[in-house]
């Protein structure tokens, strides 16, 4: 009997651990070149969600310096949409300014 049941404790373990793990590959934050440089995609829930081709919250039309830069900004924002699914999330100036991003 107790057999039993640590089979299907394992088995359970292991249903919940595959769902989890490819819950987490649906939602990720890629880069890719520009013309002037950087931006980034978001991939939320299985879909491409955002292409963000220059550095938001800026009034100016111009890219991420670097990839890295694309990157901690495109996983801020990814960030904040799993916390708040409803919500669009925005960037303002001074989380550019935490992240060191060079605009």
């Amino acid at each position: 009997m107790v057999k039993k049941s640590v089979k299907k404790l394992l088995f359970l373990s292991i249903i919940i651990f595959l769902f989890l793990s490819c819950k987490s590959h649906q939602n990720f934050v890629t880069t890719f070149a520009t013309s002037n440089g950087w931006g980034y995609k978001i991939k939320y829930a299985g879909k491409e969600l955002i292409i963000q081709e220059n550095i938001p919250a800026v009034n100016k039309k111009i890219s991420f310096k670097s990839k890295k830069e694309a990157k901690r900004t495109g996983n801020l924002v990814l960030i904040k949409l799993i916390k708040s699914p409803s919500a669009f999330p925005d960037i303002s100036i001074n989380e550019l300014d935490s992240l060191k991003i060079s605009y």
